[in-house]
Formats: structure tokens, sequence, C-alpha cells
């Protein structure tokens, strides 16, 4: 959701991703080799890839970020890696990111850029004498050492994985050594955003100067596609005429939002019309500046612009019919919410004697799987419900009987889908009030016990805030970057794999 909580992400060399990452790669990559690597002679270990400041960087530490990066980008592209011409299988140095650059250099530069961030923030935070607490640092070595349960639960040598994910030269330990840096950067970058001073009028100010990037826009819109001939004349463009011929006819047609399908639809022949049908869809909202081509935003963010404001608009190969509906700013309010969660997992899948995958005993299993541990969910309502029933007590409970980490269960300012989308809806449920508790299922997780805490301030209220937050920290980080030299060296860090 907020970008000071995704750049919290980065800083942390995904300090709360990395065993997400790593149960990722395990389960849902599917494609990493299991078994043990044989270390180099030439250890990456022994040499320096990188020098941030003070420190020097070996290359065992520089290839855990290099495929580290590659894991993470594996995941946030995962719908569509087929799409963006890379193979995983294949070497990267021989495969184009761009005309300049290979997507080996890619993931090497993405490496170098958090390394560096990460640095920086150790660097100035050492500096200023901050330090990690010992819960702190017990609670990212916990997160560590939870990966040994996990890969034996599924059969999966320790270092095995360890080495086939992040290097050969990689050991458990260096995990341990890098959660503790990742911590120390990502509660470090924590303190510094939270000594950032806002008040509210720095907040409408800068609510006023940027409304444009702030505000959504809600219109219907449709395009008449024009092809461009193999053998065109330069300058002719005659071949755009009967796709703006059917805009302009249709965009006179529209009179109210009702009229736009059968607007359209009056251009469109029969077999057009048995195309596109059954899907057929003109309207958007909640549409940011950004997300759409320049002049289209241009003309929809016009302060000017009232509703059944409509036009034509040639961009992307045709001529759009806009029909302008809405101007907002995302005035809901946030929401504070605590969960206990009780984590569910896949069951091994069932074979008959025969070898065929046999789903329906496989599906049973996995319902007696999942009932079990919402029995176990219910316990623990049942417990609490026992008890006072106060916010109070539910935290403590939290503490006590949840699978994550967040302290007391509690999230704070969450904005509409920052959660899986069972947990979204049950907490932006509008008959939602104060004190209203209930078991949710979420297919990523498992069970949540939930307890409603309230609303906070409006999500535009803090976007605003955010993004100052981030400007800020950008500038910060520019001052860090010419204050402690990077010195980055080519041979060692090309030797990943």
């Amino acid at each position: 959701m907020a970008k000071t909580q995704k750049k919290t992400a980065s800083v942390a060399g995904s300090l709360s991703v990395i065993l997400t990452l790593i149960i990722c790669g395990a389960l849902l990559i599917g494609v990493i080799a299991w078994a043990a690597v044989t270390k180099s002679a030439n250890s990456m270990r022994n040499v320096i890839a990188m020098k941030v400041g003070e420190y020097e960087i070996s290359g065992a530490e520089f290839e855990y970020q290099y495929n580290n990066a590659i894991l993470t980008f594996r995941q946030d592209y995962e719908d569509i890696l087929p799409y963006l011409g890379v193979d995983f299988d294949k070497d990267l140095g021989t495969q184009m990111y761009t005309d300049d650059m290979s997507w080996k250099d890619y993931f090497i530069n993405s490496a170098v850029n958090a390394l560096s961030e990460q640095y920086f923030l150790i660097s100035a935070a050492n500096e200023a004498g901050f330090e990690l607490t010992e819960a702190q640092k017990d609670s990212a070595v916990a997160e560590m050492e939870s990966l040994k349960s996990i890969l034996n639960a599924y059969g999966i040598g320790l270092e095995s994985y360890i080495q086939s994910t992040y290097g050969k030269n990689a050991k458990f330990a260096d995990l341990k050594e890098y959660s503790i840096k990742n911590a120390l950067a990502y509660n470090y970058f924590n303190n510094y955003i939270d000594s950032i001073n806002i008040d509210e009028d720095m907040i409408n100010e800068y609510y006023e100067v940027n409304k444009d990037d702030l505000e959504t826009v809600a219109f219907h819109s449709y395009q008449f596609a024009y092809t461009v001939p193999s053998n065109v004349e330069e300058g002719d463009e005659s071949y755009k005429d009967a796709a703006k011929a059917k805009a302009e006819a249709a965009l006179a047609a529209i009179t109210d939002e009702e009229s736009i399908k059968d607007a359209i639809f009056a251009q469109l022949t029969d077999d057009e019309i048995t195309q596109i049908e059954e899907d057929f869809e003109t309207y958007s909202e909640d549409v940011y500046k950004a997300s759409v081509s320049t002049d289209i935003a241009n003309w929809l963010f016009d302060s000017s612009r009232k509703e059944g404001d409509k036009t034509v608009i040639e961009a992307n190969g045709g001529f759009f019919v806009l029909y302008f509906v809405d101007r907002a700013q995302d005035d809901y309010e946030t929401v504070n919410v605590r969960h206990i969660l009780l984590r569910t997992s896949d069951v091994e899948n069932i074979y008959t004697e025969d070898g065929v995958f046999d789903t329906d005993a496989t599906a049973e299993a996995q319902e007696a799987a999942d009932a079990e541990v919402y029995a176990k969910a219910e316990a623990v309502l049942n417990e609490w419900l026992a008890g006072d029933k106060t916010e109070e007590s539910f935290a403590a409970l939290a503490n006590e009987k949840s699978e994550d980490t967040a302290e007391g269960g509690l999230y704070t300012q969450v904005t509409k889908g920052m959660m899986a989308s069972e947990f979204d809806k049950w907490i932006f449920d509008e008959s939602r009030k104060a004190g209203d508790y209930e078991i949710v299922k979420t297919d990523s997780y498992g069970y949540h016990i939930m307890y409603y805490c309230g609303t906070d301030v409006p999500a535009w209220h803090l976007e605003v805030i955010e993004n100052i937050q981030e400007e800020e920290y950008n500038e910060y980080i520019s001052e860090l970057k010419v204050k402690y030299d990077v010195i980055t060296y080519d041979d060692v860090m090309n030797r990943v794999d």
C-alpha cells in the first residue's frame, strides 16, 4: 500500500520477506535444484565485491543479495513472467533486458542498489549510536531459525537448499548474520521515518500542490482502433479515417451513461459485437493520472472537467471515446485491526494404487487438516471470550498464540487491498464496528481470529504523509550516498551465478 512501507521492504533486504521468499522459492517457483552444490575452490567468501564507506562486502554476501533479487523479482512478477522475455533456466548473461543490458546485469545492479542502501543506513545507524534491542535481534534470528523446521517438513536439506537458492558459497550462518544486518537497517529506517515531523499545514499544502497525482477519476472509455498499413506513404494518415469517423459518430450519439453501450454498438458489425458483448465494459474508477496516456490524462484531470463531459482523443493506435463521471480523493477511513493467525498448510497429494492422483481423497484430507486448524482457532477464540473480552487481553493472546509476528497482532492504518482479499472484505465491511470479532479464513494464510479496533486517518491523508516521508527519505539517502563512497569490483560481481 504505502510507499514508505514498500521502501521498508527494500531497505530491510526483505527482513519480513526473506522467509516468505524461501517458502515461495521452495513451494511456488518449483524450478530450483535441491541437490547439494559443490563448493568452488576459488570461493566468493574470500574476495571483496563491494565497499560502502568503511564496510567491505564479500562476494558471498553479494551473491546472496543477487539471488535474493532474483527470487523477489520472480515472486513479484510470477503471473507475467512468460511475457517478460527471461528464462531463469538459462544463462541470464546471454538474455537481454535492454539493448545494452543483460538480465544478469539487471540483477547485479539490483543487488548493488540494495546493498548500497542497506549499508548507508547501517553506517548512519552506527555513527548515531543506534543499536538493536535484544528483542529485535532475537526476532530477526528466530525468523531464520524457523527455516529449519519448514524445510524439514518438506524433506529439504537445509544447507543444500541455501546453496542452491543463494549461491554455492552461502551458509545458514550467513542468513542469520544478514538478517541481523537487515534488522539494523530496517529499524534505523523506521527510526528516521518516525523522526520526520509532519503537521496538518504541511499535509494540506502538499495535497493542494499534488492533487492531480493524489486524486482519482471515474470515466467511461472505448477505443476504435486502426491498423497502420505496411506500405503507407509518409504523411498519409487516411487509414485512420474509418476509426475516427466511428468514434465521432458514437460520441454524438451519447447523451448519458446509459446510452454509451448502444452508441458504441451502433458503430460495430454483428461479428464484432458477438466477440465483445459478453465481457463488454467501458467503466473505470479509482484511476490515477499516471496510469493513463498523457493526452487522455490531461483531459480527465483538467480542473474544469465536470460530469457528462465527453470527447474523442487519439492515443495508443486508436480513437478513444471518453465520458467523464467523477473526480474524487481517497476519503475512506483506514482501519486498525488485530488478528491471531493460525496457519493452514497443504497436505501431500494422495494417489491410488495405480499411481493416479486421487482428487477426492486429497480434498478430503485437506478438509480434515483445515478443520483441525479451525478447531484450534475456535478454542483460542473461546479462551478470549471466557475472559474480559477486551482489546488488551486479545493483544496478549495474540502474542502468545499467533503465528504472525505483528506485536499484539496489530495492523494500523490498513488501506483497501493491503491485506488478503477475505481479510480485506471483513475489515472494510460497512457494518463493521469497534469490538467486532470473527474467525476469517484466507486462502493464502489460514484462519484469522479477527478483532476490529476502529478507523484511523483517511486514505488520502495517509498517502500524503507517506509521500512526504518518502521524499524526505530519498533526500536523506542522497546525502548518505555522497558521504559514504560506493566502490564495486566488476570482476567479482560478474562471477555470481
